[in-house]
């Protein structure tokens, strides 16, 4: 992605030869996410293939071959993540979904063109996913399972959310949807409802705490995951965002309004990424009080952005990526940073494919609305734990910012509550007069989806 999403090879990188995310600078280190670097740090250390820090090479062709290396082991670890993410959805569908039709979604997931892209990304995307699907199934285990081992189970549920969490901090704010799923579990019994809420919150603290006090030794600043909440939060109060899924509204935000800042906090007048990085903490203090400002000042901006986050976040999807896959199967064509700024025409590469896709995404969508209709109007509980998650990240995103490189995280969501809808409309049957046949909806729908999905992924990928 021409470097918008290869930064953490760095940090991996100085993890795997300092044992530490930066061996730059303090900012550096509580800037992103500590998770996700430390996959990659492992997967280097595993294939044990990175060179001796220092190591001089012989020629440019043999640098080549070595990070070419490291790629490609990078890039086959998260398909090994993504077969593993298959499965647990397919184990988390099973539970409300008869085995064909749950192993039918989980594999139209698993060979999703979208995701089968994202692994060739250096972005925390299918990893954030695997853990995601692993955390809503050991949750799922809980609220299903017999009250014998619950307080060991709940903590444990608690711990895979608080690694979940350590990949992206959207998560922070589960243990309020976690306490709603109780409510509903244990019919307004407030004993078990705070028991249990307060052991699973403890989970997740148990996993957490470490990173906090870590970056509360380096900084002096109680900052539970990394610091970038507050620049987030300002990114909802500065102006009205309009709704652009194929392309990355940052980049006009921060040259538009965000330079001012930077300017203030370093007095430089051109942007620097070091300087950005290395001042992150004084970054943070100042957008954090600019972001109150804006709320006092002008709080319809912030609605408006709310709302426009909340619609995207549902509604949208970042086709764009199925045109760069074509356009680089060119091994002459360059990413180029260009095609992703707001108002790019986006025509750098024909691609009916992209726009299939992103229907394919309103029919998933279409049919996980409906499927979570249906579980509401039957007081079903089978969607209780995807259903309180998938709010979860999109409160937490309409709270802060939403952009290019967040949407993946709803597809699980979508196979999930679209194979509820499925399976919800299998009772039907319409009979067709000219044979005499009588055909369930459910296998239309079904054959459709799976028609479809491998069409599209056969037409991209191959």
């Amino acid at each position: 992605m021409a470097g918008m999403a290869e930064e953490y090879v760095g940090m991996a990188i100085s993890l795997h030869y300092h044992g530490k995310l930066s061996a730059e600078s303090t900012g550096a280190r509580v800037f992103r996410p500590p998770a996700y670097p430390f996959f990659i740090a492992s997967v280097l250390r595993i294939w044990g293939g990175v060179p001796e820090e220092g190591k001089v090479f012989e020629s440019r062709e043999e640098v080549e071959q070595k990070e070419q290396a490291a790629y490609n082991a990078v890039c086959l670890s998260q398909c090994i993540l993504l077969s593993f993410s298959t499965v647990v959805l397919f184990l988390l569908m099973s539970k409300y979904m008869r085995l064909h039709s749950a192993f039918v979604l989980a594999f139209l997931f698993g060979c999703n063109p979208y995701m089968l892209i994202l692994c060739g990304l250096f972005h925390y995307g299918v990893f954030h996913i695997f853990l995601t699907v692993c955390s809503c199934y050991a949750l799922s285990g809980f609220i299903d399972s017999q009250p014998k081992w619950y307080g060991v189970k709940i903590i444990l549920a608690g711990v895979i959310w608080g690694l979940t969490t350590l990949a992206r901090p959207m998560t922070l704010i589960l243990p309020a949807f976690v306490f709603i799923m109780f409510l509903i579990k244990f019919k307004l019994s407030w004993r078990p409802v705070l028991k249990w809420s307060v052991l699973f919150t403890l989970g997740m603290v148990l996993v957490i705490a470490p990173n906090t006090i870590h970056n509360y030794y380096l900084t002096g600043r109680f900052i539970p995951v990394n610091v970038q909440g507050s620049t987030a939060l300002w990114a909802g109060t500065v102006t009205k965002l309009k709704r652009s899924p194929n392309h990355f509204r940052w980049w006009g935000l921060w040259y538009e309004e965000g330079m001012a800042v930077f300017h203030k906090v370093t007095g430089a007048g051109e942007y620097s990424y070091p300087k950005y990085v290395n001042n992150i903490i004084e970054f943070g203090d100042e957008f954090r009080r600019e972001a109150i400002k804006n709320l006092r000042q002008k709080p319809g901006v912030y609605c408006y952005n709310f709302f426009g986050n909340f619609i995207t976040f549902n509604l949208d999807i970042n086709s764009v990526f199925i045109k760069v896959f074509g356009a680089i199967q060119d091994r002459d064509v360059k990413i180029d940073k260009s095609w992703f700024r707001v108002g790019h025409p986006q025509d750098f590469y024909p691609s009916f494919e992209s726009d299939a896709f992103k229907y394919y995404i309103y029919l998933l969508t279409l049919f996980g609305f409906a499927g979570v209709c249906i579980a509401l109007k039957r007081k079903d509980k089978s969607l209780l734990v995807p259903g309180l998650v998938y709010l979860c990240f999109c409160l937490a995103h309409c709270l802060t910012y939403m952009d290019l490189m967040y949407y993946y995280i709803k597809i699980p969501f979508l196979y999930i509550f679209t194979g509820y809808f499925i399976e919800a409309v299998d009772r039907y049957f319409v009979k067709v007069r000219v044979v005499g046949w009588k055909i369930s909806p459910a296998v239309v729908l079904g054959g459709l989806m799976v028609v479809y999905g491998v069409w599209l992924t056969a037409a991209i990928i191959l």
